[in-house]
Parts: structure tokens; C-alpha cells; sequence
């Protein structure tokens, strides 16, 4: 710990010697300022990266770049070698370059002074704060830092001692072409000089006729200015007409587009409604099917309803028979009884209620055939309501089919007219085109007589004349193209650009007159130039023409096809809907109709359950009565059977006491008196158990 420390103050003392040294020399051995390119390093601490700020903002450097490789190599290089070395061997590892300039060094000391401040306030702190032992661990690493910094610098120093020579280069190169050059414009300027002063001098001898020419020029500029203002006045009365017409054009153009709109709607809806229409008339050929088969099913339900009351009629008929039959029975139940009466009397009582509850279902049976009966009638009367109904709807879009078909005669009527009323707007601007080329033509012949008198410019005058003229035509050609306003715009606002630069062409020939001598060659190129352009500009209205009018046919066509099947879009979209509204309608009686059906079906099916159950129980009650007949027979025999008993009985006693009384029989005789007594009694035991088993069952 105690070398560590020796080594830290041997350091400090170094630094010291090192600072002051580089204060007292006023150009310092080293390489480039501190303002190079320098890799940057991390910060240690809080107070390494506050001393860099201030040397930053000093230098005026970026917050990026570190220390420079002044103070840190020598640190390095003191820790490196055990601290023997000094600061001397440390410049003498860095190769020398040429010495830059006094400011740039200065700026390069001060920062490297700055530099070894902060690296000495570095080593204090870390020293007093964190103890030897942080302090030592803190200079190896920045002394591997200052490692890696000192041998960038050295990269760097090296390319910037490779670029400073090749500008410096470059800059002799240059400084012999520069000398070069001003021996070469020397002797340029002394060999023109002769023939440029003889020019002048020729120059300032036409400068003379060239001032008459000048006046002459002016006066014709005059004449020229004034018929450009008629002229300019006149276009912006055509302009005005235009503007007129375009708007009308517009207005028509803005009616077409939107019948083209809704002619493409009525087409789609054309199409849709042809699907519909069919789907309509499938639906509407089931529908007859149906109702051909509900009609067949009324029919054979009515006739199954004619069966079904012939049946009920038989059984009215078989019912009142049982009735009186029943009637019959009860009168010989009431003389036949005598002893059970009870008995008999109360089965009587049952069979009766169940005969009389029967009746009563009879007549309830009766009362639903009637209604069902009643509901079928009407039924009926329904849906033949609804069948009129319906061919009344049918009739009411026949009618409604007849008035959108003239609906659509008048529309073609209307569009007709519209087409009519186009044709005549065309015309009248084709007058007022005739109307302003005979105007034109006219001033043209009245200010022939005024030009005659001025040769110089007749070239000049006749080109315009050309081009007002070319001008005028393509005006012509341009009204004629109603459909095709914005192009014929274009074209007249780059006619105007072009007259405006003509006329700032001519104002400024007519300066550089006043000023010098006129550039007749420049006039003339101008008009060629103006001369090509009025033919390509008529060239492409003859095309734009070619084009406009087929374009103007097929949009006449594609407009009357529109109108068309506008018009039959408008007809079948009503009778659809209208189609729609009675199938929706058919739909729902049908199906009311379907379910009433169904429910009468089932009524029917339940009565002649309930009949078949009826039959069922006639039988039972006939099973019934003919038993009751046959034991009312078999109690008249039983009674018979008891009264013979009691008198069998009685003669027996009467036996057996006249056997008693006879003692003095023989006993041959006696026994077979007793078997034959013994034989007699079991017969008589027999039938009273067979008659007690009949009572009984």
C-alpha cells in the first residue's frame, strides 16, 4: 500500500513538472489540436465528465469527444513502466509533424492543459473518496483507456498528415493553371483587341442610320400597338360570347352525364327485375298448380263428407232402433221381474244414463258436422273472393303496364326534342362564328390601306396578319366543338399566352431599339418559330375535330339507348313490386287456407273415430240387452225349478213319516224303496246347483 501511495504523489509530481513545462514552451512538441476526430470514452465519474464539459464548451467541441492524447499517453505510459519513465519518452514515441498554425496550437495547449487538470482533480478525488485501493483499480482502467485513445489519435494524426499533403498538392496544381491562364487571357486580349475596336468603330457609323431606322420603327410600333388594342378588345368580346356558350354547353353536358348515370342504373335494375319477373312467373305457375290441387282435394273431401253423412244417417237411423228396442226391453224387464228386481233394475238404470250420455254425443257429433260444414262453405266462398281478387290485381298491372309504356313513348318524345333543341344551339353558334370571321375580315380590308405605306415592316405585318388569321380559324374550329370545352379553353388561353408573348417580345425589340440597333434576325426567327407553332396548333384542331364529332355521335347514341332502358326499368321495377305485394299476399292466404284444411282433415278423421267407437258400443249395449232377455228366461225357470222343489222336499217328508209308520215292511222291499229315494234326492241336489250357478253368473 505504501509503494501504491509513493507511486500516486511520483505521478502528481510529474504532472505537475509536465503542466508547467508546457506553460513556458509556446509552441509544444505534439501532433493535431484537440479539435480532430477522437474516439470517445466512457466517463468514471461524476467529476471526469463535469471537467470534460468545461473543456468541451471551451473548445468549443461536441459533448461526445474525450480527452486528447496529450495528458492521457503520458499517464499511460507512467503505469505502463512502473512510473520510471517521464514524460520525454513519451513524445518521443509519437512521430513528429509538420507544425500547424500558432492558433490552432494554442487552442490545442490550452485544452491539453485543461485535460491534465482534470485527470490530476481525477486522481485527488479518487484517492481522498474511495481509498488507495479503488484509486488503483480506477488508473489501470483509465490507463487501458488512455491506451486505446492514444493510438486512435495516432490513426488520425497519420490521415491528417496524408490529406494535408495531398492539398497541398493540389493547391501548387492549381496555381500553375492559374498562371497558365492569365499568360493565355493576356495574349487572348491582345489579339482581339484589333478587330473589336475596328467593329467598333463600324458600329458607331451604323449607330447613325440606325437612329433613323429607330424613329421609323417607333411610328410603326405605334400603328402596331393600336391595332393590337382592337384586336384584344375584339377577343375579349369573343371571349365573353364564349363564356356564354360554354356555359350553356356545360349545363347540357352536366344533363347528359347525369341521364348516362341513371341509364346505367335502370340497366342494372332492368336486369334484376328481368330475374325477378321470372322468378315471379315460376312462383306464379306453382301457385296455379296448387290451387288446381286444392281444388281437386275440395272435391274429394266434399265427396268424402257425402259419405261420411250418408254413414251418419244410417247410424241416426240404427241408434233410434236401438232406442226402441231398448224401450221394449225395459217394459218386458218390468213385467219380468218379480223377485230380483233390485238387482235387474239398477243394471237397467246404468245401461239407460250410458244410453242417454250416448245421445247427447250423438247430438254433440251432429252439431260439429254442422259447423264444419258451415266453415266449409265458407271456405269456400274465401277463396273464391281471393281468386277475383287476384285477377283483379292481374288486370290492374296489365293497366299500369299500358300507361308505363306511353309514360316511356313521351320520354322519347321529350328527349327527341331535347336532341332538337341541341342542334339549334349549334347553329346559332355557328352564325355567330360566321358573323365575327366576316367582322375580322373586314377590318382586315380596311387596314390594308393603312399599312401601305410602310415598307420596312411589311414582312413583320403580314406574319401577324398570318397568324391573326391562323388564330381566327382555329377560333372557328374551337366554337364548332361545343362538347369539348376545356380543351378549346386550353387552347385559347395558350393563344393569349403566346400573343402576351409577343407582345412583351415586340415592347422589348422596341427598348432595345431605342437603346441599340434592332435584331432583325431574332424578329425573323421569332416569326418562323411563331409560324411552325400556328401550324402544329392547326393540325391538332383538326384532329381534336375528327375526334370530337365521333365522340358527339356515340354519346347520342349511348344517351337514347340510356332513355330506353331507363324507361323500362321504371316499368318492370313497379310491376315487380307490385308482383311482389300480391304473391306475398297469395303466400299467406294459401297458407291460411292449408292449415284449415289440415284442421278439418283432423276433425274428420276424429269423428269417424268417434263413429267406429259408437258402433263399438251399440254392439255391446245389443250384446247386453239379449243377455238380460236370456237370464230374465232362465229367473222365470228358476222360480219354477224352487216352487217343484218345495214340493219334492214336501213329499219326501211325507215319505220318510209314512216309512217310519210302517214297521211291519219287508226288508227286501225296504232297501230298494231307499236306493231308489237315494237316486231321486241326488237329481234333485244336482239341478238346484245348477240353477244357483246360473243365478250366480
Amino acid at each position: 500500500m505504501a509503494d501504491k501511495a509513493e507511486k500516486i504523489a511520483a505521478a502528481r509530481k510529474k504532472l505537475k513538472q509536465y503542466q508547467s513545462k508546457q506553460k513556458q514552451d509556446s509552441v509544444p512538441r505534439g501532433s493535431e489540436p484537440s479539435s480532430a476526430r477522437e474516439t470517445p470514452v466512457p466517463a468514471q465519474s461524476s467529476s471526469s465528465s463535469s471537467c470534460f464539459e468545461d473543456i468541451q464548451n471551451q473548445n468549443h467541441l461536441p459533448a461526445s469527444s474525450g480527452p486528447s492524447s496529450y495528458g492521457g499517453p503520458a499517464v499511460a505510459s507512467y503505469f505502463n513502466n512502473g512510473g520510471g519513465h517521464g514524460v520525454a519518452d513519451f513524445f518521443a514515441m509519437e512521430p513528429q509533424v509538420a507544425r500547424p498554425d500558432v492558433p490552432q496550437m494554442e487552442a490545442s495547449v490550452h485544452s491539453i492543459n485543461r485535460i491534465s487538470d482534470g485527470i490530476g482533480q481525477l486522481i485527488a478525488n479518487a484517492s481522498a473518496d474511495l481509498g488507495p485501493q479503488n484509486t488503483i483499480l480506477e488508473l489501470e482502467s483509465e490507463k487501458a483507456e488512455l491506451a486505446r485513445t492514444l493510438n486512435a489519435q495516432k490513426l488520425e494524426n497519420d490521415e491528417l498528415r496524408l490529406r494535408l499533403r495531398n492539398n497541398q498538392s493540389t493547391v501548387e496544381e492549381l496555381r500553375n493553371e492559374i498562371d497558365k491562364l492569365r499568360v493565355e487571357n493576356s495574349t487572348k486580349v491582345t489579339s482581339e483587341l484589333g478587330p473589336i475596336q475596328e467593329q467598333l468603330q463600324m458600329q458607331t457609323q451604323a449607330v447613325g442610320v440606325m437612329v433613323g431606322e429607330k424613329a421609323e420603327l417607333m411610328g410603326t410600333v405605334g400603328k402596331l400597338q393600336s391595332l393590337v388594342k382592337e384586336r384584344a378588345n375584339e377577343n375579349d368580346e369573343l371571349q365573353n360570347r364564349l363564356k356564354a356558350s360554354r356555359a350553356t354547353v356545360q349545363k347540357l353536358e352536366k344533363e347528359i352525364e347525369s341521364m348516362k348515370q341513371s341509364g346505367s342504373r335502370f340497366e342494372s335494375l332492368e336486369r334484376t327485375i328481368g330475374v325477378q319477373l321470372n322468378e315471379f312467373q315460376e312462383e306464379a305457375n306453382k301457385f296455379r298448380k296448387l290451387y288446381e290441387d286444392l281444388q281437386e282435394d275440395l272435391g274429394e273431401h266434399k265427396q268424402k263428407l257425402l259419405v261420411r253423412n250418408q254413414e251418419f244417417q244410417t247410424v241416426q237411423k240404427e241408434l233410434e232402433q236401438t232406442r226402441s228396442d231398448l224401450s221394449l226391453a225395459k217394459l218386458r224387464i218390468e213385467q219380468l221381474s218379480s223377485d230380483d228386481d233390485l238387482d235387474f233394475n239398477a243394471k237397467i238404470e246404468a245401461l239407460t244414463q250410458q244410453n242417454l250420455i250416448k245421445a247427447q254425443q250423438i247430438k254433440d257429433l251432429q252439431e260439429i258436422i254442422k259447423q264444419i260444414g258451415a266453415e266449409r262453405d265458407q271456405s269456400n266462398q274465401q277463396y273464391q273472393n281471393y281468386v277475383l281478387h287476384l285477377n283483379k290485381e292481374v288486370t290492374n298491372l296489365a293497366d299500369k303496364i299500358r300507361e308505363l309504356t306511353e309514360e316511356n313513348n313521351d320520354l322519347s318524345s321529350r328527349e327527341g326534342d331535347l336532341v332538337r333543341h341541341v342542334g339549334e344551339l349549334e347553329r346559332q353558334m355557328q352564325q355567330q362564328l360566321s358573323k365575327e370571321k366576316k367582322y375580322a375580315a373586314q377590318q382586315q380590308q380596311e387596314d390594308k390601306p393603312a399599312e401601305a405605306g410602310e415598307p420596312l415592316l411589311e414582312a413583320e405585318v403580314k406574319l401577324l396578319k398570318e397568324k391573326v388569321a391562323t388564330m381566327e380559324v382555329e377560333r372557328a374550329e374551337y366554337m364548332k366543338q361545343n362538347e369539348t370545352v376545356e380543351l378549346l379553353k386550353r387552347g385559347y388561353e395558350d393563344g393569349l399566352k403566346a400573343r402576351d408573348e409577343q407582345i412583351a417580345s415586340l415592347q422589348l425589340t422596341v427598348e432595345r431599339l431605342q437603346q441599340d440597333k434592332p435584331d432583325v434576325a431574332r424578329l425573323m426567327a421569332e416569326i418562323d418559330s411563331g409560324k411552325v407553332g400556328a401550324s402544329r396548333a392547326v393540325a391538332q384542331n383538326m384532329e381534336l375535330k375528327a375526334q370530337l364529332e365521333e365522340m358527339q355521335k356515340a354519346f347520342v347514341q349511348i344517351s337514347n339507348d340510356k332513355l330506353e332502358l331507363t324507361e323500362k326499368l321504371q316499368t318492370e321495377l313497379h310491376l315487380g313490386k307490385e308482383m311482389k305485394s300480391t304473391y306475398g299476399q297469395l303466400e299467406t292466404e294459401l297458407h291460411s287456407i292449408r292449415e284449415k284444411l289440415h284442421y278439418k282433415d283432423e276433425e274428420m278423421i276424429r269423428l269417424a273415430h268417434e263413429n267406429t267407437e259408437l258402433n263399438k258400443q251399440l254392439l255391446q249395449q245389443n250384446q247386453e240387452i239379449d243377455r238380460l232377455r236370456y237370464y230374465e228366461s232362465r229367473a222365470s225357470d228358476g222360480n219354477v225349478l224352487q216352487l217343484e222343489l218345495q214340493r219334492a222336499q214336501q213329499q219326501l217328508e211325507q215319505m220318510q213319516r209314512s216309512d217310519h209308520g210302517e214297521n211291519g215292511c219287508d226288508g227286501h222291499g225296504h232297501d230298494t224303496h231307499d236306493q231308489h229315494h237315494h237316486h231321486d234326492q241326488t237329481d234333485l241336489h244336482r239341478e238346484i246347483d245348477v240353477l244357483q250357478q246360473e243365478k250366480a253368473e
